[in-house]
Order: structure tokens, then sequence, then C-alpha cells
């Protein structure tokens, strides 16, 4: 018997000891959450968020946004609010308009612009989260009343900048459409380009030059900069720059996700 009550005696003291109970302050303690026997606590932050964005500040990754004027001529600022209207018209009847390829806005809604740097020049470009192609207007980009009729370019209502080509050349074979429910809508070529935002630069990203379309802007921007993910690009094989069919698709890396 003498072995067996050393035995159980060294099973007693090899018996983990009863853990130490954190003190939690009861600021962080959430008694809505709390149950009998379990107590819910609020997560802290792993570091100060007012030291981070002053880091984040004096690293210069970070760019100014323009806010854009709501009317312009009597009429929405871009052809996203033209949209959103559009949307709002078609609400009850039961149809459903496609979302294309701008953000969507009302007329209280704001919009905002951002310098973007594509190989050293400077545009200011509506940020799009609705959409992901990068574009710019060409300089000679012909402004359009309808299908096919021209329209002088200040009908267009553009910013001052405008795109001169690609320093490579176009990528053959491909083009760039984007085409809204309020009958605006660009058409051009796609190619790579140098571009930089808040000083984060991404060489030979994929964008777009519109060379032609009906438009209806604000006389600040010339484009658009999509903040959204790979499949809501708008590239397509062929030349035809009336062709947006699915068959016709191509997808491509967007700008953001490349960061």
């Amino acid at each position: 018997m003498l072995p067996l009550f050393f035995l159980l005696v060294g099973c007693c003291l090899s018996l983990p000891s009863e853990p130490h109970r954190q003190l939690i302050p009861q600021s962080d303690i959430v008694p809505s959450l709390s149950i009998p026997g379990v107590e819910m606590r609020r997560a802290r932050p792993f570091s100060n968020p007012l030291k981070a964005a002053v880091a984040n500040k004096s690293s210069g990754s970070h760019a100014k946004l323009k806010r854009l004027p709501k009317s312009h001529s009597h009429r929405q600022p871009s052809a996203a609010a033209f949209f959103a209207e559009h949307r709002q018209s078609d609400a009850g009847t039961g149809t459903t308009t496609p979302t294309g390829n701008v953000s969507v806005v009302d007329r209280s809604a704001t919009q905002y612009s951002v310098e973007v740097i594509l190989n050293g020049s400077p545009f200011n470009l509506i940020m799009n989260t609705a959409g992901s192609d990068t574009w710019v207007r060409s300089r000679n980009f012909t402004c359009l009343n309808n299908a096919t009729g021209s329209a002088p370019i200040p009908q267009c209502d553009w910013g001052k900048s405008g795109a001169t080509g690609f320093p490579k050349g176009p990528i053959q074979n491909q083009h760039f459409a984007i085409k809204n429910a309020d009958g605006s809508g660009v058409s051009g070529q796609l190619g790579y380009m140098n571009v930089s935002l808040a000083n984060i630069a991404v060489p030979n990203q994929e964008v777009a030059i519109a060379t032609q379309g009906i438009w209806h802007g604000d006389n600040v921007t010339s484009g658009m900069l999509g903040m959204a993910y790979p499949s809501l690009t708008s590239a397509y094989s062929g030349d035809d720059m009336n062709d947006t069919s699915d068959t016709s698709a191509l997808e491509y890396s967007p700008f953001l996700p490349q960061w």
C-alpha cells in the first residue's frame, strides 16, 4: 500500500494550480454582453490612433481631396448624378437598371476629386468607388451630343487637362468603353502609364484614355480614379468602340489592388 500512497500524493502535487485571475478594470467590462460566469470586455487598441495618423502624414503618403460643385449650368456635376436620377425614375416600375461604372450619388450627395499623376502630369480625377477603371480624357476628345453627332468640347464641361497618349502606344486589339443608363459614356484606348497617388507609385499600370463620348462634367475633373475590384473594369477585345458585350469583356488589375 505504501507505493500506492506515494503515487497518489505525486499525482496531486503535479496537478496545475488555479490560474491567477487577471483583474479587469470595471470600465472595460460590457454589462449588456456579459452573462453569469463570463465577462465581456472592450478591445484595447494596439497603438494610439492619433500617433498613427501623424506618422502617416509625416511620411507624405496622403492626398488632398477637392470637393466638387453640386451643380453647373443648372445640371448635376457629373454623369454619376444623372445616372442616380435615372435609377430613381425607374423606382417602382419593377425594371432593373444596369449599375454602370460610376458612383451612385443623388442631388444632395458630395463628390470628391483627387490629383493623380500619370506619367508625370497631374490630373484631377473623380474618386469612383463603383468602378475600377482609371481613365482620363484625351486632349483632342470628341464631345458627342448623341450616338453620332459631334458637339463643341466645352459642352462636356471637362477640366483643363487632357492626355496626349501612351508613351509606348496603346494596347492593340483592345478598347475601353463605359455606357451609363442616362445615355452618357465614353470610349477610347487602353495602355500603360506610371501612376502615382499620395506619393505611392505603380509603374506600368493599365489605364484608359477616353477619346470620344457624351459627358456631363464639372469644369474641374478630366476623368475618374477607379477604386473597385478587377471584375468591374471596362476593357473589351477588338476595335469596335461600341462593343460592350459580355463575350468581349476583358479583365485587368486596376490601380488600387496594386498597392
